[in-house]
């Protein structure tokens, strides 16, 4: 499609005259280039097509808020199209993921076992990027979402989280919520493969996987009030319908574990088998996808996921709870503690939040929350 001209109206004459130029966005958004090869193209979720601004004859041209930019840079400028072929394996190259199409499922397993498969920013931009990528071959029947190493995920790496604070939360939540959405709005069933610890944010990741299928003695838990965090991007919305509100507030408010085969009895996870079988389960049910018909678990997905569809509030809510409590002195000291492997001292905050209430109420009793000229004038 051939560059079109834009009407721009003449500041002398207010008349509409044909000149050529680039459209105006509004926001000084940043422009995003994008190949417009036969593959490059296709691989372009539709959604973020309808940000397109502008068409040129070799890329598409998407203009997007600056904030959005690196994330959206990321799932589409560099948008690997995925095969499958059978019984053919292809691995597709990431840093911090390990991308396979295998027997006509994507395996995305995290690849940090030096921290327990703890995710940073660019973890979570590889597994939707890998996740969405999924969309370009209808061959595809399901994605299986597991840890490398022996570990499903332990949740937020430290070392990122305690670089937020509310200015720069978005970052993180807009990530976290960005990899949500993806795997609750595939065509197709995402799986957790759970063995290991699965634990804080790795918790909620699983939360968002649509069938689980854990090891018996894998570990699941938030973890969320030992080390200062908020588990608001799916815990608190989806652990209370599993398992009900009273078993969600106690694994949240004290932390309480539960192994795979406990999970398993009480609907955190579909079945628990031995860590020994786990892989091949998990292949009987790719198997098992690949011989149902794909629209209607396509549609009975979507129908199936209405109701929690719902709360897309409450994550908004979370969302801002969660940008409040980053870089407070209590999160700060709850990571720290974590990382120099010592009790975390969360009394103390209570001691000072004790000691200003008393002031307050000190100066409320002796009026001095008034100004000076209003307190002699009621004495007077």
């Amino acid at each position: 499609m051939e560059p079109r001209e834009t009407p721009k109206t003449s500041a002398k004459s207010g008349r509409m005259g044909a000149v050529t130029e680039k459209p105006r966005v509004p926001m000084a958004p940043t422009a995003m280039a994008m190949d417009r090869s036969s593959e490059g193209l296709e691989a372009v979720p539709k959604g973020l097509l309808r940000l397109a601004g502008g068409l040129t004859a070799g890329s598409y041209m998407i203009y997007v808020h600056p904030r959005r930019a690196m994330l959206l840079r990321r799932l589409c400028c560099r948008f690997p199209r995925p095969r499958s072929d059978g019984g053919s394996s292809e691995t597709m190259p990431y840093q911090e993921i390990v991308f396979e199409i295998r027997n006509d499922a994507a395996w995305i397993g995290i690849n940090r076992p030096e921290v327990r498969n703890a995710f940073r920013e660019q973890t979570l931009d590889e597994i939707a990027e890998a996740l969405n990528s999924t969309r370009t071959d209808p061959t595809i029947v399901a994605a299986v979402v597991y840890g490398v190493g022996g570990h499903f995920s332990a949740g937020g790496d430290f070392h990122a989280m305690m670089k937020l604070n509310k200015a720069n939360s978005y970052m993180w939540n807009d990530r976290m919520q960005m990899v949500a959405m993806t795997c609750r709005n595939l065509p197709i069933p995402v799986i957790a493969m759970v063995e290991g610890a699965c634990v804080g944010g790795g918790h909620e990741l699983m939360l968002w996987c649509d069938l689980v299928v854990a090891a018996e003695d894998s570990i699941f838990g938030q973890t969320g009030a030992r080390v200062g965090a908020c588990p608001t991007v799916g815990a608190t919305q989806y652990i209370g319908k599993l398992i009900g509100e009273r078993r969600a507030k106690e694994m949240i408010f004290l932390c309480k574990r539960y192994s795979g085969a406990e999970a398993a009895d009480i609907g955190l996870a579909n079945e628990a088998v031995p860590a020994a079988e786990l892989l091949a389960r998990v292949e009987e049910v790719v198997a098992q996808i690949k011989g149902y018909s794909s629209q209607t678990i396509r549609s009975t997905k979507v129908s199936l996921n209405f109701d929690s569809d719902a709360l897309y509030p409450s994550w908004q809510h979370g969302m801002e709870l969660l940008a409040n409590i980053w870089g407070t002195e209590e999160s700060l000291e709850g990571m720290n503690a974590f990382l120099e492997k010592r009790p975390a001292d969360f009394h103390q905050f209570r001691k000072r939040n004790r000691a200003a209430l008393d002031a307050y109420m000190d100066d409320f009793s002796e009026g001095r929350n008034q100004s000076e000229s209003s307190r002699r004038a009621r004495e007077g």
